[in-house]
C-alpha cells in the first residue's frame, strides 16, 4: 500500500506538480519579495563602502567636480578574489552615462573610483558581474 510521506520542509504547499516552497526570496513566477534584496546584498561579495560627491572650485584653471566612490571587497562569507567586476553608473531615467571595469581585488581590498562630473546627473550606481548581471546596486 502507497503511503505518503510526511512533509518534513516548513512551508511547502500544493499536491504534485504544485507544490511549491513559498518561504523562498522569489515567488512563483519570480517575482521578488521583500527579502530579495537582503539576500542579494548579503550573497554579493563587492559592496560599496563610500560614496562622497566632491565639488572643487578654486581659483585655478583646474575645476574638479564629481563623485569618489569607494568599492571593498568582503573580509567575510562570501570571501573570494573578485575579478571582472565593472562599476556602472545610471541618471535618473535609467541610462547608463558611466562604466568603469574594476581592478581584481581580494578579501579586504578595496578600489576608489572618481566619477567626473556625474554627481548632478547620477541616480543609481551597480556593481556588475563578469558576465554583466547586477551584483548589488545602491541608489543615491
Amino acid at each position: 500500500m502507497y503511503r505518503r510521506s510526511i512533509i518534513t520542509q516548513m512551508g511547502e504547499e500544493g499536491e504534485g506538480r504544485l507544490r511549491r516552497r513559498v518561504h523562498g526570496s522569489a515567488g512563483l513566477c519570480g517575482n521578488p519579495k521583500p527579502s530579495y534584496e537582503t539576500v542579494k546584498r548579503e550573497c554579493a561579495p563587492l559592496y560599496i563602502s563610500s560614496i562622497k560627491a566632491i565639488n572643487t572650485d578654486d581659483n585655478s584653471d583646474e575645476r574638479t567636480s564629481g563623485v569618489e566612490i569607494v568599492i571593498a571587497n568582503k573580509n567575510a562569507l562570501p570571501c573570494y578574489e573578485a575579478k571582472g567586476y565593472h562599476l556602472a553608473g545610471f541618471d535618473g531615467a535609467g541610462c547608463l552615462i558611466s562604466y568603469t571595469t574594476l581592478e581584481p581585488l581580494k578579501p579586504g581590498e578595496t578600489q576608489k573610483i572618481f566619477l567626473a562630473d556625474a554627481h548632478s546627473q547620477l541616480a543609481r550606481i551597480a556593481i556588475q558581474r563578469p558576465n554583466g548581471t547586477e551584483s548589488i546596486s545602491y541608489f543615491i
